[in-house]
């Protein structure tokens, strides 16, 4: 999935050294974080490539509802990355913010991306709830524990957005689990009998057809033929029951 990983890269393709550099006064020494800050910076980053991915796909493969859905997913997460490099850069913050996807998130988008039709919408709604089930956790663990006091007043900021997303994404998931098992039970619904092709002269109705001949029949409880067709038993030779809807 290279081409996707170069697809992905846009996002966050500053170069932080170089917004460190006009945003620093000249000679300014990068500003060391904890591993906590820097983990977190950098699960966020991860997290939005692989939203901006998914919801690329999304809109090319998805319901209706999906696709309203991927599009918020875009502003939202390309503005959550906006901040994060602009953080990056106004606090001369020492950290590699990553490119590409890590190995877990390259998995889940290649699973998506070998999905169409019905899989595809019930992956992406999975896997939607799951990725911002794990967003909020992570944003509530940094609001409430985080080291560097602006990037934790930004994780209780952008927290609510983020619960909001998953409200949506739930709300998607059930959405979309309706739609598919309605087209599922469409598909297998029993037909019912609504001709008989008659191939020759039938004993047991009380006209006889020629080959090429179509007689219409309603399911009627008092016509003979028409219960034992109703009830799925068999019909004299000569006797061929069409289905449909």
């Amino acid at each position: 999935m290279k081409g996707a990983a170069i697809l992905l890269s846009w996002i966050l393709l500053a170069t932080p050294a170089a917004a460190q550099t006009a945003a620093q006064a000249p000679g300014a020494p990068p500003v060391a974080i904890s591993s906590t800050t820097a983990g977190f910076i950098q699960k966020v980053a991860v997290s939005d490539l692989y939203e901006t991915a998914a919801a690329r796909l999304a809109l090319a493969r998805g319901t209706d509802a999906q696709k309203q859905f991927a599009d918020k997913m875009l502003q939202d997460h390309g503005k959550t990355s906006a901040d994060v490099r602009r953080m990056i850069a106004n606090h001369g913050l020492k950290v590699d913010v990553p490119s590409q996807l890590d190995a877990r998130h390259q998995a889940m988008l290649d699973e998506l991306n070998d999905k169409r039709g019905d899989a595809f919408v019930a992956a992406y709604a999975a896997q939607q709830v799951q990725a911002h089930q794990e967003a909020v956790e992570l944003f509530q663990s940094y609001a409430s524990n985080g080291d560097f006091p602006q990037l934790k007043q930004w994780a209780a900021q952008t927290l609510p957005v983020l619960e909001h997303h998953l409200k949506m994404a739930q709300q998607l998931g059930g959405d979309n689990a309706a739609t598919v098992g309605a087209r599922r039970r469409r598909r297998s619904k029993p037909m019912r009998p609504c001709a008989l092709w008659m191939r020759g002269p039938s004993p047991t109705h009380p006209r006889s057809f020629g080959a090429g001949h179509q007689a219409k029949l309603r399911p009627d409880p008092h016509h003979d033929l028409a219960e034992r067709v109703a009830a799925g038993e068999g019909v004299e030779r000569g006797v061929k029951v069409l289905q449909c809807e």
